[in-house]
C-alpha cells in the first residue's frame, strides 16, 4: 500500500505539473524555446507526449485512490499498458533533448537553454518522475512482452504527421523555414528516411523493452 500511495501522489503531481507547464508553453510567456505560442505548441512531440502522460497519470491516480480506499482490489491492466506507452514517449522526449537537440542548439540557447521555464517540466522533471513511478512504484505482471510493441504507436503516428508537414512544405528536398522544427531533414530526405526516423523508432522500442524489463524485476 505504501507504494500505491506514493504512486498516487506522484501521478497527481505529474498531472498538475503537465497541465501547468503546457499552459505555460501555450501562453507564450517566456516559453518560445522549441515551442511557439498558442496551438502551434502541439506541433511538438514534447507537448503531445506530456499531455498524454498527464492524462494517463490522472487516470492511474484515480484507480490508485480507489485501491487505497478499498473500492477496488487492483488496477486494470490497460492502465499499466498505457502507462508504459506514455512513459516511453516522455523518456524519448528527454533523451532526444539531452543527446540531440541540446548539442544542436547549444550555440543559440546555451547548455541548459532547453530546460528553461515550462520546458524544465516537459523535458526533464515529468520524464524522471514518470520513469521512477512506472519502474519502482507500479510494478506489475499484467504487462506482457507483446505490449512493448504498442509503445511505438504514438511515435509512429507523430512521425506520419511530421513527415506529412515537411513533405508538403518541401521544394527541391529543402523544407521551408519553420516546418522542419526538429531539423531531421537538414541533411536531406535520404538521411531522414533511412537513418533518423528509423533510429527514433528503434530507440523508442528499446526504451519500451527496457522499461518493461525493469518494471518486472523484483526488488530483493
Amino acid at each position: 500500500m505504501k507504494k500505491t500511495k506514493a504512486a498516487f501522489i506522484i501521478n497527481l503531481l505529474i498531472f498538475v505539473f503537465g497541465i501547468l507547464a503546457i499552459a505555460w508553453i501555450i501562453s507564450g510567456i517566456t516559453a518560445d524555446i522549441l515551442a511557439p505560442a498558442y496551438f502551434g505548441s502541439f506541433n511538438y512531440f514534447t507537448v503531445d507526449s506530456n499531455l498524454l502522460m498527464a492524462t494517463t497519470a490522472l487516470v492511474a491516480a484515480i484507480y490508485e485512490r480507489k485501491v487505497l480506499t478499498g473500492k477496488r482490489e487492483d488496477i486494470p491492466a490497460a492502465v499499466y499498458i498505457f502507462k508504459l506507452v506514455v512513459t516511453v514517449g516522455v523518456t524519448l522526449t528527454m533523451l532526444v533533448t539531452v543527446f540531440y537537440l541540446t548539442p544542436y542548439t547549444m550555440d543559440k540557447y546555451g547548455l541548459f537553454g532547453l530546460f528553461h521555464y515550462g520546458n524544465f517540466f516537459l523535458h526533464l522533471l515529468i520524464p524522471i518522475l514518470s520513469i521512477i513511478t512506472f519502474t519502482v512504484l507500479e510494478r506489475t505482471d499484467k504487462i506482457k512482452f507483446r505490449h512493448t510493441f504498442t509503445a511505438i504507436v504514438p511515435v509512429l503516428l507523430y512521425g506520419v504527421f511530421y513527415i506529412s508537414v515537411t513533405m508538403v512544405h518541401m521544394k527541391n528536398e529543402v523544407v521551408e523555414e519553420g516546418y522542419d522544427w526538429y531539423g531531421f531533414f537538414l541533411q536531406g530526405t535520404r538521411i531522414a528516411f533511412l537513418i533518423v526516423i528509423p533510429a527514433v523508432l528503434v530507440l523508442s522500442y528499446i526504451i519500451s523493452v527496457a522499461l518493461w524489463r525493469i518494471n518486472k524485476t523484483k526488488i530483493k
